[in-house]
């Protein structure tokens, strides 16, 4: 049963194709406008405020200098004059001047001789002749080696408002003093200011800033007068009289280029400004024009697209329609064309397409014909296959199993040997003790018969304590020597967990391993610290070491007169929960080719001689399902093999004996 797939129609798809492809490749094209239009906005607002800030203070010290100039003018004139007529030439000068205020001449004592003011200064002092200028700025700014200072922001003695002076010292020692009222010559470099902030020259608003950092005089309609002190920003400090830009600087949330230069003669810093990335109207200009250019050729795409999007279509619906007829069993005899050649070149592939598949359908109904019984043939091979499989598996595990079974009667048969062994000493020991007393007996009768005598009863009484002694020794220690061997025959028989300490379970261990040893060159010790502490399997942990002393033996020592067998045991440093014991031996080592396979089972160098290639499977998978740890390996041929065991000192609770 056919069903109609989902998606949306083709006119639509190719609709959004054609605008999202057509937006994509504006939208490219603007940022990259974007990219290289808002840095160049940035470099010429950058280049403008280092200009403009350079031509305001160019300007000011124009107008400072002409002040000084018509001073020192003045100052020629007083010196070729006599001194009736200097209060008048003082004050033609003064009232000839739209920029002075005040102009005074003092003796060269420092007491004022003549003074012209302006008219508007209607509060300046009536008794300003005769006044000591003395200590005033104004006076001692100028000696004989400076001949002309300007004094910068003061308060008037004259007047008692806030001026700017300029002292010309005379030939003859009389200073010549000029005030020009600070409101004034503010209002004049603010008027500069206010000419100088044209769009032809940028637009920049500039500041006029004194020498404790108060903006004076602020072309934004006086803005930051009186409000902003710039006293401990770095602008001023890095202000030049290069005029050199001072990067971006950030004023009430907007980001600003700045210039700043400073004036040599009264100290005050003319700054510049303007806003900064998109805060710039010319960034802004362009981010609109941008957004403008986008919904514009938006729209064309809108437009286009659908004259587009229906010739392809229908070329396509054709196609789809032919193919839906092919589907659903009805032979198409000429598959459409149109007007796209790409679409043309698809019907025609879709028409010889149809027509394999025709050819095809064919050869599949008679290859169908034989495809049951070749079927029904190959599932009765795989059912025998199956059949000796699983016969060679049980055959495999029943191997497996006589295999493990005559390892632990191997284990059993060395566990034997190793008590007949290591009884047979102190069992003899009782046995020669036990015959001198006999011995002693005999002869003790025979003396009877010639009569008791004390040397012959002392000496019985020696010989009994002396056997006695001797029994009574070696048969403790035969005693100790079965419970030893019982406790270790009843943890490898039961495979019970319990509380044990390692350095005893593995010493009664080495007991049983002893006899075996003792009939080869090789040496085992023993560097178990006591106090090591486990609750675990320790008949499986014996399993373990027993096959792997005997894997030292029989392979490490293969060959060898002499050898070394190395049982270490500590706690993991940092974690006191896990103990590691090490079965290191100074062997052969392993070879290259076996070490990576050393725990599968069957893997053997000593095949048909009596090994069975099970040992350390056994022991590897014991170490992780029973005693919840890991045994690995690291050898080296000529040098000797490592067995690590990592366990737990509390065996997983849920581990059930292996076997």
């Amino acid at each position: 049963m056919s069903t109609t797939p989902g998606g949306w129609p083709l006119s639509r798809s190719l609709l959004l194709l054609v605008f999202g492809t057509s937006s994509l490749a504006l939208g490219l094209g603007l940022a990259l406008l974007l990219a290289w239009r808002l840095p160049a906005v940035q470099a010429q607002s950058r280049a403008l405020v280092q200009v403009e800030a350079a031509v305001m203070a160019g300007r000011a010290e124009l107008l400072l200098n002409s002040v000084q100039t018509r001073l020192q003018q003045l100052a020629q004139l007083l010196e070729a004059t006599e001194p009736e007529i200097s209060v008048a030439l003082v004050a033609r000068s003064v009232a000839a001047d739209d920029l002075v205020d005040l102009v005074a001449v003092t003796t060269p004592a420092g007491a004022v001789q003549a003074v012209g003011l302006k008219a508007r200064q209607s509060g300046a002092r009536a008794d300003a002749t005769g006044m000591d200028l003395s200590g005033s700025p104004l006076f001692t700014g100028v000696d004989a080696r400076r001949r002309v200072a300007w004094t910068g922001r003061h308060l008037s003695m004259f007047t008692g408002t806030l001026t700017v002076g300029l002292s010309v010292r005379l030939d003859d020692g009389r200073v010549l003093v000029a005030e020009i009222g600070l409101d004034q010559l503010v209002s004049s470099i603010g008027a500069l200011a206010g000419a100088q902030a044209t769009p032809s020259l940028g637009g920049s608003q500039l500041w006029l800033v004194d020498q404790r950092g108060e903006v004076m005089a602020d072309t934004d309609n006086n803005a930051a007068v009186g409000r902003i002190n710039l006293r401990d920003s770095p602008m001023l400090a890095a202000s030049a009289t290069s005029g050199q830009p001072l990067g971006v600087w950030r004023h009430e949330n907007v980001d600003h280029e700045v210039a700043a230069v400073r004036s040599a003669q009264l100290g005050w810093t003319f700054v510049a400004r303007q806003p900064a990335g998109l805060d710039h109207p010319d960034s802004r200009q362009a981010l609109q024009s941008a957004a403008v250019a986008f919904g514009l050729t938006g729209l064309f795409s809108l437009a286009l697209a659908p004259l587009l999007a229906r010739r392809v279509a229908g070329s396509v619906q054709a196609l789809v329609r032919a193919a839906g007829d092919e589907s659903r069993g009805q032979h198409v005899a000429r598959w459409p064309q149109g007007p796209i050649r790409e679409l043309n070149q698809l019907s025609s592939q879709l028409g010889d397409m149809a027509r394999q598949i025709h050819a095809q359908k064919a050869d599949l109904v008679q290859l169908n014909q034989g495809l049951e019984q070749r079927v029904a043939e190959r599932t009765q091979d795989l059912a025998h296959a199956n059949a000796a499989l699983q016969t060679s598996m049980h055959a495999l595990q029943s191997a497996r199993d006589d295999l493990v079974r005559q390892e632990r009667l191997a284990s059993l048969g060395g566990l034997v040997a190793g008590v007949a062994h290591e009884l047979n000493t102190p069992l003899g020991n009782s046995v020669l003790a036990i015959s001198t007393l006999q011995g002693d007996l005999r002869q003790f009768r025979g003396s009877l018969a010639q009569g008791l005598r004390k040397s012959a009863l002392d000496a019985l009484l020696d010989g009994v304590d002396q056997a006695t002694d001797i029994a009574g020794r070696n048969l403790h220690r035969a005693a100790d020597l079965v419970t030893s061997f019982k406790q270790v025959a009843v943890d490898q028989a039961s495979g019970h967990r319990r509380r044990f300490d390692l350095r005893a379970v593995v010493g009664e261990l080495l007991l049983t391993l002893k006899p075996t040893l003792a009939r080869t060159p090789y040496r085992l010790t023993l560097e178990v610290p006591a106090g090591i502490t486990l609750d675990s399997y320790p008949g499986s942990l014996g399993q373990i070491i027993t096959n792997l002393v005997n894997n030292a033996v029989l392979h490490g020592f293969d060959g060898r007169d002499h050898g070394t067998i190395t049982l270490r045991a500590e706690r993991q440093a940092g974690d006191a929960d896990l103990v590691l014991l090490r079965v290191h031996d100074d062997g052969r080592g392993i070879p290259a080719a076996l070490r990576s396979r050393v725990f599968d089972p069957f893997v053997t160098t000593r095949m048909g001689r009596g090994g069975s290639g099970l040992g350390l499977n056994i022991a590897h998978s014991i170490a992780a399902n029973v005693l919840g740890g890991a045994l690995s390996v690291t050898s080296e041929e000529g040098v000797g093999t490592t067995f690590l065991l990592q366990m737990p000192c509390s065996a997983p609770q849920a581990a059930v004996h292996e076997g």
